[in-house]
């Protein structure tokens, strides 16, 4: 390290040998050897695209390119003979050279030198603390005769000096038509000391933490890697499951700091995900590095979640997407209250100051350094080697504009002695998040509220109009300039094709308001309509689509999206109405129905439905053009009643169309459909989306996250990612990710989508969801991942399903999320239709929920440890967590039917890892259909009896197996009925106090269990009561049986019993004179049962559909012994009709769950609560080599025509009934 007092930075692009006079960092001041090695290894690599680890800090600006109307060119040219010496030599064409802002004293000397074959111009910019950023232009004149030498090139210098307040300055450097060679800047009076990237890092007083890879990491340290050769030594290899932690005092770094290391990345350029080098943050307090996924290199210091205290950064085209894979690279940081300054690769990128205010990809600081920070620093991230790490109490290196190295305020103090005292901060969850502060005041409200008018169809409507109702605006951007607090800006109805970037600023008492006139249709499209077309057989052409549409928008000022092409809208529609023609690939995979755009050529090309006789030129055919519809970032707006439809981001980005970023915002009773990637999503503080709709959307139609206290409330969210994007990654109704925290989604469906009906993933933690109807989904109906302390309450979930087969969509690295830049591939379908799955979600409350019939478990608690979004990822676990896992789940009151995989699946305690604390109670379970009704997680045992559940895990011990009787109001709300068993069985939990319809339970004289609470007592329906001082008599069978009860052979339409087969029939079964539950039957042989015919064996075409049973005397009592087969519950499978002497006759319908279950069924001894007037129970048990219970049932029928004889008995099986059994008949007479 060496300290200089002028800073010299060189930028230089020709290899030369060590020592070259070129790459020397000259002008009469000694240079760092470490700095002028590194900076040789770097050119000599450099090749005709772009070094691998030059640090490049140029950039090509986009924007003037647009504007000049001529391509601009800024490319790196191999070719010795043009170079001035070497290879290699920098063309701009015209183009331009950026070096960003650094330090400077005011009056300082700043000259500028390079060589050039051509006139080059230089700008400086200059910040001053007070003033706004102004530019110097000093002339860069000729050294010497300005004579070329034999390549052409020209030394020129340029001087200036910088005002008595400045203390940035940056270089932007452009040409028409040169070769550059040899840059660069120097600042007089700028003091650098900067890192010494030749010799491995030691431990001094100010060592905090010291990771080397030779020596063995500190007690407490964490690694689950493997030790690689290194830079210097032995290196820390970080692979995609790996861990590397390193504890320490970190105390002292509250006052400053420096953080240093060597990484090699696993990932090349420009991947699309965020890197972390060094993590010291918990519950938003602390420091972090990394490479982001916008590649920035930066170093942030926050106090919460939100409260941002400054960063330091080198913007992307800097470094972060010129790194290759496998290449080290050096990143130091060193930071005091008043500056931060980030080094990459020895060479100083740029240096926050308190003087500069906050603004997006801006270096700053605020002056505060953070409150309290971990003990624990966690180092890279999947897929990154580290080597050389070093944490420091003290600012080691600087750039600053100072005679001497900083001190006093400016600079880390020198170590104190109580620091040896020091204890780690202990970290805590649920950290109230500070707001960020509102920066920009509210304007003063007009003395009287004035509501403006846009009418888009009126004749008279112009942006010169004042916005009255006689003279409105043309456009609503027009009318939002207008807005003020308390304001309000009424839209007329008509089609507007515009997008909407209100930044507003209202008041709590004085909102701005922007909403659709009353009764009409306001629609916001992103879409133009597209003239011009060529027929070509059944298909049409556009051609030079591409230039058109960029040439027409320049000229209109409009912001230009993408002029890719997703869609093309062959008739407009809200919803399904709509006819759409989605891209396909390529020119040969053209079909009608679709569409294709030449990338190249820029032509589309379409293939519409009833192709003769459609013609595009005459019914306004429409090709979204831009990506947003609505970007609300101001404070205290309410957006409603309009329609936002037809936009296209998916080209672009993964974002949503219409969104709110701000604070106590509103948007509600607006519809957005048609937007090709998420429709409408929210972040931010106390916003709201009530009474929308998002449906029909490319990929979710909602989205949100990064925010707190958010409501979604009342809304509609159907139809979703018709692209079919892969559900695994993103796609489906609502996904909502991540820090969707304190926040709810209440009383709003999600149904119909291709994904999870309502996704809380990554973080979305202390949030609740409730009152929600999810049901019909490809994929669970409600999904809560890697989040923590949820509430899910008063929700159903219904009628989801696992996928079905058809292609998928993934994005691909470095391709973009537009479908055609996707990995399309071809998926079978699978599982996922839960309907409340709570993965790797610790503490989380699951009460009074319905899961009614969803394709695979009902409610479904799984899956182990997972990273999960927080910043505490890195964590001691002793105060956060390192990862997410189910653990302190808390599972009650839920009512759990008829799904398919199994009603109830729990991860186990003290078994599965990292799993304790789980609860599940006060449940109500029931599978008519053989389902097991819990199981142990992924792959555990499957229980299909309560009490052996019970036994086993220790939970539900105060659940229900019973048939929840349904009321099956409208709308399917699915509620109990007053006689249901689930009636009065729950427990009162304080999460819970009311039902989905808002009323206070209890409502009896206990909750009930499921969403809604029933008003009263649970009535329990009376029966007669059967008499015991009976005389019995058989009822002769024998002329009517027809089976026996053991069967040969499965399937042939001859039985016995059900047909089954040998091993799954009832041959067991004792014949002759039997007693079961003190009654005599008659079990003839060897033909013993009365089989009826029934949709599930119809290969046996002899059996009858019903027959008529002689009996011909009295009988106080009839007792009825049989059984069946695919008895379902809540299904009318057969019926019993009396018929009386005198004349009078009672039906007794046979309906599984109520007086009947299936003869296998695991659990036949339950009560029958709800039967009426019959009273059943088991009367034999038994088992087969099929399964290991098998029941026959007596059923007794009190006759209340006691004074007249029984004449007959008619058996009657009912159409899609499963197959009635009757063994035999008995009659009961008063002694």
């Amino acid at each position: 390290m060496r300290e200089r007092l002028i800073l010299l930075v060189v930028l230089s692009f020709m290899p030369q040998p060590a020592g070259a006079a070129g790459l020397s960092l000259n002008g009469g001041f000694e240079a760092s050897e470490s700095l002028n090695e590194s900076f040789l290894k770097s050119a000599r690599e450099v090749d005709a695209e772009v070094s691998p680890q030059f640090p490049q800090v140029w950039q090509i600006n986009y924007g003037a390119m647009a504007a000049a109307k001529q391509p601009r060119v800024l490319r790196l040219v191999k070719d010795a003979k043009r170079a001035r010496s070497g290879e290699c030599a920098l063309e701009l064409k015209p183009g331009e050279v950026f070096l960003p802002g650094l330090p400077v004293k005011g009056g300082a000397k700043v000259i500028v030198r390079l060589w050039a074959t051509g006139q080059p111009g230089v700008i400086l910019g200059v910040w001053s603390p007070a003033g706004k950023p102004q530019n110097l232009y000093p002339p860069a004149t000729p050294v010497g005769d300005a004579k070329p030498d034999a390549k052409g090139y020209v030394e020129y210098v340029a001087s200036a000096e910088a005002p008595a307040d400045a203390t940035r300055v940056s270089l932007t450097l452009g040409a028409a038509d040169a070769l550059l060679e040899d840059l660069s800047l120097e600042i007089a009076g700028t003091n650098v000391s900067a890192p010494d990237l030749a010799k491995p890092l030691t431990a001094d007083a100010d060592t905090l933490a010291l990771a080397t890879g030779e020596a063995p990491l500190a007690e407490g340290s964490a690694f689950t890697g493997k030790l690689i050769d290194g830079r210097f030594s032995k290196a820390y290899e970080v692979g995609a499951q790996d861990l590397l932690q390193v504890p320490g005092r970190f105390a002292g770094l509250l006052r400053g700091g420096t953080i240093e290391t060597w990484f090699r990345p696993h990932w090349s350029g420009r991947d699309e995900s965020d890197h972390s080098l060094a993590t010291l943050s918990a519950d938003g307090f602390g420091y972090g590095l990394t490479r982001t996924r916008y590649n920035h290199v930066i170093f942030h210091a926050t106090d919460g979640w939100t409260r941002n205290l400054g960063n330091v950064q080198s913007q992307h085209w800097q470094f972060g997407n010129r790194w290759g894979e496998g290449d080290w690279h050096h990143v130091a940081v060193s930071w005091t209250p008043q500056w931060y300054t980030l080094f990459v690769d020895g060479f100083p990128v740029d240096t926050a100051l308190t003087t500069t205010n906050e603004a997006p990809n801006t270096s700053w600081c605020s002056g505060e350094l953070p409150s309290k920070v971990t003990s624990l620093v966690g180092l890279g991230s999947p897929g990154t080697d580290i080597d050389e790490f070093r944490i420091s109490r003290s600012a080691r290196y600087w750039i600053v504009a100072a005679e001497a190295p900083p001190k006093g305020p400016d600079a880390a103090p020198a170590p104190a002695a109580e620091d040896a005292k020091e204890k780690p901060v202990p970290l805590t969850l649920g950290v109230e998040p500070k707001e960020p502060p509102d920066t920009e005041p509210a304007p003063a409200p007009r003395g009287q509220p004035t509501t403006f008018f846009v009418a888009g169809t009126d004749p008279n409507a112009s942006d010169d109009n004042p916005g009255t109702t006689d003279k409105p605006f043309k456009t609503i951007n027009r009318g939002v300039k207008e807005l003020l607090p308390g304001d309000t800006l009424t839209v007329r109805g008509g089609t507007y094709r515009e997008g909407l970037e209100l930044k507003l600023v209202g008041t709590k008492d004085h909102p701005i308001t922007i909403q659709a006139a009353p009764g009409e249709a306001v629609v916001i499209k992103g879409s133009e309509v597209v003239e011009g077309w060529k027929r070509d057989g059944d298909v049409w052409r556009k051609e030079g689509w591409t230039k058109e549409l960029v040439e027409g928008s320049f000229t209109k000022g409009c912001r230009l999206v993408s002029p890719k092409v997703m869609e093309v809208f062959q008739e407009d529609g809200v919803r399904g109405d709509a006819v759409v023609l989605m891209r396909v690939r390529t020119l040969e995979e053209l079909r009608e129905g679709k569409c294709f755009w030449d990338e190249k050529t820029g032509t589309i090309t379409i293939w519409p439905y009833a192709a003769g006789g459609f013609d595009p030129n005459a019914n306004g055919v429409e090709v979204p053009v831009r990506g947003w519809g609505l970007s609300l970032q101001g404070r205290f707006v309410r957006v409603r009643g309009l329609q936002f439809r037809q936009f296209g981001m998916a080209a672009v980005t993964n974002w949503s169309s219409v969104g709110v970023s701000g604070k106590d915002c509103v948007i509600e009773d607006c519809l957005v459909t048609w937007a090709d990637f998420v429709g409408l999503s929210f972040s931010g503080f106390r916003n709201v989306i009530r009474r929308c709709e998002a449906s029909y959307c490319g990929n979710s139609g909602m989205g949100g996250g990064v925010g707190e206290r958010l409501l979604i409330d009342e809304c509609t969210v159907t139809h979703n990612n018709f692209w079919r994007y892969s559900p695994g990654w993103h796609g489906g109704g609502a996904k909502i990710i991540p820090w969707f925290n304190k926040s709810t989604v209440r009383n709003s469906r999600f149904a119909y989508n291709y994904g999870p009906g309502l996704w809380f993933d990554g973080s979305c933690n202390d949030s609740v969801i409730e009152g929600n109807r999810c049901h019909d989904n490809e994929g669970p109906g409600i999904m809560v991942e890697i989040s923590r302390g949820c509430l899910v309450r008063n929700n159903l979930c219904y009628n989801n399903r696992n996928s079905l087969p058809g292609i998928d969509l993934n994005p691909l690295e470095k391709k973009g999320y537009a479908p055609v830049d996707c990995q399309a591939r071809r998926v079978e379908g699978g599982a996922g239709g839960n309907g409340i799955f709570i993965s790797s979600s610790p503490h989380s409350k699951v009460y009074n929920n319905l899961c009614y019939r969803n394709e695979s478990v009902g409610l479904f608690a799984e899956w182990g440890k997972r990273l999960s979004s927080d910043i505490a990822d890195w964590a001691e676990r002793k105060g956060g967590e390192v990862v997410m896992s189910t653990h302190d789940v808390d599972l009650r009151n839920n009512l759990l039917v008829n799904n398919g995989g199994a009603q109830l699946s729990l991860r186990r305690n003290g078994v599965d890892e990292d799993t304790y604390s789980n609860r599940s109670d006060y449940n109500l379970l029931f599978s008519s259909g053989g389902e097991p009704l819990v199981a142990w997680g992924f792959g555990g045992a499957k229980f299909t009896q309560l009490d052996k559940w019970q036994k086993a895990s220790g939970f539900d011990t105060h659940g229900v197996v019973a048939a929840p009787v349904f009321e099956f109001s409208p709308g399917l709300d699915l509620r109990l009925q007053p006689d249901s068993l689930g009636v009065d069985q729950g427990a009162l939990l304080p999460d819970a106090p009311t039902d989905a319809d808002g009323r206070k339970r209890p409502l009896g004289k206990a909750a009930d269990i499921g969403p809604f609470e029933i008003v009263g007592t649970r009535q329990v329906l009376e029966r007669p009561a059967v008499p015991t001082n009976l005389s019995y008599s058989s009822i002769d069978l024998s002329k009517l049986v027809n089976r026996a009860f053991a069967d040969e052979k499965a399937d042939d339409g001859k039985g016995g019993w059900s047909d089954q087969g040998p091993t799954t029939d009832l041959s067991m079964f004792p014949a002759g004179q039997q007693t079961f539950n003190g009654v005599p039957f008659t079990i003839l042989s060897p033909k013993g049962c009365l089989v009826l015919r029934s949709g599930f064996r119809p290969q046996s075409t002899d059996l009858p559909q019903s027959v008529t049973i002689p009996v011909g005397r009295k009988a106080d009592v009839l007792f009825f012994l049989h059984s069946g087969a695919w008895l379902g519950g809540g299904t009318h499978h057969w019926s019993y009709v009396v018929h009386r002497g005198d004349g009078t006759q009672e039906e007794i319908k046979v309906v599984g769950g109520e007086n009947i279950r299936d003869w296998s069924d695991p659990n036949a001894g339950l009560p029958f609560d709800r039967e009426c007037p019959t009273t059943t129970q088991v009367a034999w048990t038994g088992k087969n080599q099929t399964f290991d219970k098998v029941s026959v049932y007596m059923m007794a029928l009190v006759n209340p025509h006691d004074w007249c004889d029984v004449t007959d008995i008619e058996m009657v099986a009912k159409d899609g009934g499963g197959v009635p059994i009757l063994l035999a008949l008995t009659g009961g007479t008063r002694r």
